[in-house]
């Protein structure tokens, strides 16, 4: 019998936590799931440590090269 998988979303968020977010995708990433079927949700809410778009473009090409969908919403001073 063939196994059914169910969608699955990710939600993270985070304000000046630049290395639990890139912590987090990475756990995210090495799942044994199909990653067609995992979305990732990362919202920031203003942060300003000078390191967040850095780790915003670590998870963004983390995520496009693990082939899961993904969402950012970054609000504020990026």
């Amino acid at each position: 019998m063939k196994e059914m998988h169910q969608r699955v979303v990710v939600g993270i968020t985070s304000h000046n936590r630049p290395d639990s977010i890139v912590q987090a995708v990475d756990a995210i990433t090495k799942q044994t799931y199909p990653s067609n079927l995992i979305e990732v949700v990362i919202a920031d809410d203003a942060s300003d440590d000078p390191l967040m778009p850095q780790a915003f473009s670590d998870v963004e090409k983390k995520l496009k090269e693990a082939k899961m969908g993904y969402k950012l919403f970054i609000n504020g001073n990026h």
